[in-house]
């Protein structure tokens, strides 16, 4: 068993995040400012407009990716246009726990089309749980 978030992610050095927002006719799930102070106290030092799927349970990646693309419910063009507008790029990545069984690495050829399109990076931050780890998080 697998969990699968998926984040897209428009990733640029400084741009309006609520701009982007009214372009795209959509609030994101989170956004990160270029002068928010971190933690141990520098800055953040580059703008996220992002969306995110909850965290699923599933064999593939192909569910997580379709619904980050009914998320935004735009064309690829106009997703191509605002990255260019506010210099920065697309971003598709999957946050992944892995409990036993190694999710399957699946894009349909639409999804594939999409993200080529939208000049986005795909990648994945993968996790190795154990069944303990499940069973705390469950508590």
């Amino acid at each position: 068993m697998a969990k699968i978030q998926g984040h897209l992610t428009l990733v640029g050095d400084d741009f309006d995040t609520a701009l982007v927002s009214k372009m795209l006719g959509r609030l994101p799930t989170y956004v990160r400012e270029k002068t928010e102070v971190l933690g141990n106290g520098q800055l953040f030092g580059h703008c996220e407009w992002g969306v995110e799927t909850a965290l699923m349970e599933a064999e593939d990646f192909q569910p997580v990716s379709d619904s980050l693309r009914e998320m935004l419910d735009c064309s690829a063009e106009l997703l191509k246009k605002d990255a260019h507008d506010c210099n920065a790029e697309w971003s598709i990545l999957y946050y992944v726990e892995v409990y036993d069984d190694f999710p399957v690495i699946y894009f349909s050829q639409n999804f594939i089309q999409f993200s080529a399109e939208i000049g986005a990076h795909i990648g994945a931050d993968v996790y190795l749980r154990n069944e303990s780890d499940l069973e705390e998080r469950n508590m």
